[in-house]
């Protein structure tokens, strides 16, 4: 009797592990992320050389959070900073020359005041951007949805070298994703296109003929945008002393 209890235990748990097999799966796929929709473009021919310097200035908050916007600029940020491509000033900085020259994040949406900033920081570019989703969506159950978009914009003459919308919504049947490990998983997306596009451009340049980059992923729906440069640039006076640039050394 013991020796068809023994054989019926190990014919159960033979049948029983394709089963195991495919809840374990299940499980693991329910805690990555869930929808994305992805959207980059660049200026063909024309990307911010590597070792520029480069400033993320606070996010448009569109949400009801209430740090969204700052969130997404020291996220993005740090990102930036891993990727080793470019000096990324520090956020501490950038709050500080801002709250200087008395600028509130709103006003970044207005091109011409963040490429004075920027002057001011001493960035060859700035990063602008919004945040359009920040915080879990109710349904048949909550998760977590997060939604920028971003401009990558030259302070000397205000043209945009690079713009992304992202977003992505977290799932999980057994776990449940945190809003801020979907919005660190959607600016690494960000960056990485940024990545691709600076590593297109510069294969383009070697090949003699620099050719646009294709939009990756799929169309989103409309997200907001920041206005094109339609004044003058802001004189430096009108925000304050203009300060040493102070930003992280590449490769540190």
């Amino acid at each position: 009797m013991r020796g068809e209890s023994a054989m019926t235990q190990r014919w159960t748990m033979k049948r029983a592990r394709p089963w195991l097999a495919l809840l374990l799966a299940a499980g693991l796929a329910g805690c990555s992320v869930g929808r994305t929709t992805s959207r980059d473009f660049a200026r063909a021919g024309d990307s911010l050389a590597p070792g520029a310097s480069v400033a993320v200035l606070p996010f448009e908050n569109l949400t009801n959070h209430p740090n969204a916007g700052q969130i997404a600029a020291d996220l993005l940020s740090t990102e930036l900073y891993g990727l080793n491509l470019y000096r990324v000033a520090e956020s501490s900085r950038v709050r500080n020359q801002m709250a200087a020259a008395r600028i509130d994040s709103e006003k970044l949406t207005d091109a011409t005041h963040a490429q004075a900033l920027g002057r001011t920081l001493g960035a060859d570019a700035v990063v602008i951007g919004s945040v359009s989703e920040y915080g879990y969506q109710h349904g048949l159950r909550e998760e977590p949805v997060v939604g920028l978009n971003a401009r990558l914009v030259r302070t000397a003459d205000g043209v945009v070298l690079w713009a992304s919308s992202q977003s992505a919504a977290g799932r999980g049947y057994f776990t449940r994703d945190s809003v801020n490990n979907v919005a660190q998983q959607v600016v690494a997306r960000m960056v990485n296109g940024l990545r691709d596009a600076v590593e297109s451009d510069a294969e383009a340049r070697r090949s003699g003929a620099a050719e646009p980059v294709v939009p990756m992923a799929v169309p989103m729906q409309p997200t907001a945008t920041f206005p094109t440069p339609s004044e003058p640039v802001v004189p430096l006076s009108s925000l304050g002393g203009r300060e040493e640039p102070d930003f992280a050394p590449k490769g540190e």
